[in-house]
């Protein structure tokens, strides 16, 4: 990781989302105050929301063809996922798991969650450790998880690695179609 590391977000900006993302623009300034840093916060979102003004760091991308995320994900140093804590983007995300989850995993960049420690996302990256997860609505944990992430190789490092053995293992197309099919025919037998 150079000395001004990427850190982004892909998808989109509304209900569930958008408080954590200001939460981490104001966890990027304190950092980038703190170490004396350049850290970017990518938002690669349909349009540039209006309270990213207030912040530096912010870098607005259109999204790309979807072909080109990979590359794009790839050139990050972190990647941000997401969800707000109030009652009504909780009720709307408890029980979601993103497709860009898996599409994050198989990058090879380490991932940051922000979420309530009572949804899927949050359990099943808990579970198996492929993301570092923060799961209080608080900035400065949020400030100090991503600090841990760009201080320390061997946890980037890791958390990339287990997501990709991950993604290969568990997430690959023509395996996931095979195991919903063997599925499907076993509640028929």
């Amino acid at each position: 990781m150079g000395k001004d590391p990427t850190v982004v977000y892909a998808g989109r900006v509304g209900l569930g989302i958008e408080k954590s993302l200001k939460m981490m623009a104001k966890a990027i300034t304190a950092l980038n105050r703190e170490l004396n840093t350049s850290i970017k916060f990518v938002l690669q979102v349909s349009q540039k929301p209006s309270w990213t003004n207030k912040y530096e760091c912010v870098v607005h991308r259109s999204f790309v063809p979807y072909e080109e995320l990979p590359m794009k994900f790839a050139g990050a140093d972190i990647l941000y996922l997401p969800y707000d804590f109030s009652a009504k983007a909780h009720n709307f995300i408890k029980y979601s798991m993103p497709t860009k989850a898996s599409e994050y995993m198989i990058s090879g960049t380490p991932i940051l969650i922000c979420a309530p420690r009572d949804t899927a996302i949050v359990d099943y990256a808990t579970r198996y450790r492929w993301a570092k997860v923060v799961t209080e609505n608080n900035q400065e944990v949020l400030t100090a998880s991503l600090k841990s992430l760009i201080l320390n190789q061997e946890e980037r490092q890791k958390i990339a690695q287990t997501a990709i053995q991950l993604a290969e293992n568990r997430h690959d197309a023509v395996k996931v179609r095979r195991d919903f099919k063997d599925a499907l025919l076993s509640v028929l037998n």
